[in-house]
């Protein structure tokens, strides 16, 4: 039966093999971005409870940042640059990191660049600094200056430049959203993901794509099957409120909305009635979409025995 996944911050569904007739894939080098590492990273943050992340797991007020960083020249390996991620990082543990979620995007040029949210203990950033007297905006305002400081001091072998670095304070719910819809939307074929764009040097070993550090406040997805027919007007439901929502956008964009129409058309038509699907739908509408196709007559039914 098919079966779906609903997260807090998105939703899963498809129909599983009838028979796994293969042994399960072990994990081996990392090679750039692939279907399995952009969908781990999709998961890990439809799983996120967005409320809770501004505060740590004992209700400490924590100031959130997300930025990009960038460099001039390309790192001679993946190790090289795992050294300039590892440097950053420990400094941002001594400036009072509570919590990170990091990726690795290549540039057209073919180097790569860094995207992160944090949050930080704001007592252990007051202390750091020492300025007491300062809001909350201007905490995070002088800690996103010391953070690029600390990129330019690492990444100077490699030619960075202060006008290239992006760092900004997250002062609610909605800059932790903004991050989601540029960075984790991406899939693997995206330009800044693709195979083609990975360094010279890099092919074969890239390292890890994306990871995260600290106490993330993230909920297991609640499991549902459904019937062939439920199945299939569920997948109808996600599709128009894909199309609705490419034409909702400021800019509307011709190709979205011609992507969002066909996302279930396949040629193969044994291949169609299974195809999944795998949206950034809140937990509250995948709920109301469930409830509607139950009150309809369709089985909805839990996968927890």
């Amino acid at each position: 039966m098919p079966v779906l996944k609903l997260y807090p911050n998105g939703l899963t569904g498809g129909v599983p093999p009838r028979v796994l007739n293969h042994a399960p894939v072990l994990r081996g080098d990392c090679k750039g971005w692939t279907l399995r590492s952009s969908r781990g990273n999709t998961r890990f943050l439809y799983s996120v409870l967005t409320p809770e992340l501004p505060v740590s797991a004992i209700g400490v007020p924590l100031l959130g940042l997300s930025g990009s960083l960038t460099l001039r020249d390309c790192p001679p390996s993946h190790d090289d640059w795992k050294t300039l991620r590892e440097a950053l990082f420990f400094r941002l543990r001594r400036k009072g990191l509570y919590r990170l979620h990091w990726l690795t995007e290549w540039q057209k040029r073919g180097v790569p660049h860094l995207h992160f949210a944090a949050w930080f203990l704001q007592s252990v950033v007051v202390i750091n600094i020492n300025q007491p007297a300062l809001s909350d905006s201007e905490l995070a305002q002088v800690l996103s200056y010391l953070i690029s400081a600390d990129w330019l001091s690492i990444s100077s072998v490699y030619r960075s430049s202060g006008l290239s670095q992006v760092v900004k304070p997250m002062s609610n719910e909605l800059g932790w959203l903004q991050y989601l819809s540029k960075h984790a939307a991406r899939g693997a074929a995206h330009y800044q993901r693709a195979q083609g764009s990975i360094p010279s040097g890099w092919e074969g070993m890239t390292g890890r794509m994306w990871g995260h550090l600290g106490d993330f406040p993230t909920h297991e997805p609640l499991g549902l099957e459904l019937d062939d027919c439920g199945w299939f007007r569920f997948r109808r439901i996600v599709r128009g409120w894909r199309c609705a929502q490419a034409r909702s956008e400021r800019k509307v964009s011709p190709g979205r909305i011609k992507s969002a129409r066909r996302m279930l058309c396949c040629s193969d038509f044994s291949l169609s009635r299974v195809r999944g699907v795998s949206e950034w739908i809140s937990l509250a509408l995948g709920l109301q979409i469930i409830h509607w196709i139950s009150s309809c007559g369709h089985s909805v039914e839990s996968t927890i025995s």
